[in-house]
C-alpha cells in the first residue's frame, strides 16, 4: 500500500533539462504551501530515462533536497510534487487549561 499524497502537479513541456523543471514545480509549491517539497514524481518519458518503462515507483535522482520517483501513472511533462507525510510540520500537543478546581488551588 502507498501512502497518499496532497501536492501540486505542474505541466512543463519546455525544453529545459528536466533537473530545471523539478525545481521550478518545487518552487511552486513551496509558494504555495509554504512547505519545502520532498518529492517529485515523474513520467519516465519525461526525463527520458533508459529502461525506465519497466522500473514504477524507483528512486532515480535527488535534485536539490528533492527525491524524484519515475510513476507510470504520471501523465508525460507533469511534475507531481509533495512533502511526504501528512503535509504538515507535526503539532506539538498544548498541555489542557486548568479546570476550575486547580485554580481555585492558587
Amino acid at each position: 500500500m502507498t501512502d497518499k499524497l496532497t501536492g501540486l502537479l505542474c505541466h512543463d513541456d519546455s525544453k529545459l533539462p528536466w533537473q530545471d523543471k523539478v525545481r521550478e514545480a518545487a518552487a511552486r509549491y513551496q509558494a504555495r504551501s509554504w512547505l519545502a517539497a520532498d518529492v517529485c514524481h515523474v513520467h519516465p518519458d519525461t526525463i527520458q530515462a533508459d529502461h525506465a518503462h519497466d522500473l514504477d515507483d524507483v528512486h532515480i535522482a535527488t535534485v536539490d533536497g528533492v527525491d524524484v520517483i519515475i510513476k507510470t501513472d504520471i501523465l508525460r511533462n507533469h511534475f507531481f510534487v509533495a512533502r511526504r507525510g501528512n503535509g504538515h510540520p507535526p503539532v506539538i500537543p498544548v498541555e489542557p487549561p486548568p479546570d476550575v478546581e486547580q485554580l481555585q488551588l492558587l
